[in-house]
């Protein structure tokens, strides 16, 4: 089993963003439109912390 490393949102195109779970084998991306990236990030810091590189 891979351990979580933690998480980020980056830009991926002019309309959308990639979130993405980072461990220590792999990194998994989940595309979503600009417009859901203040309610992802909100939610996740609550749950998950801050992201990777804050």
């Amino acid at each position: 089993m891979t351990s979580f490393r933690g998480w980020r949102i980056e830009p991926c195109d002019f309309d959308a963003v990639c979130l993405e779970f980072v461990t220590d084998d792999d990194t998994y991306r989940v595309l979503l439109d600009t417009s859901e990236e203040s309610i992802a990030d909100h939610a996740l810091r609550r749950v998950l912390g801050a992201p990777l590189g804050d």
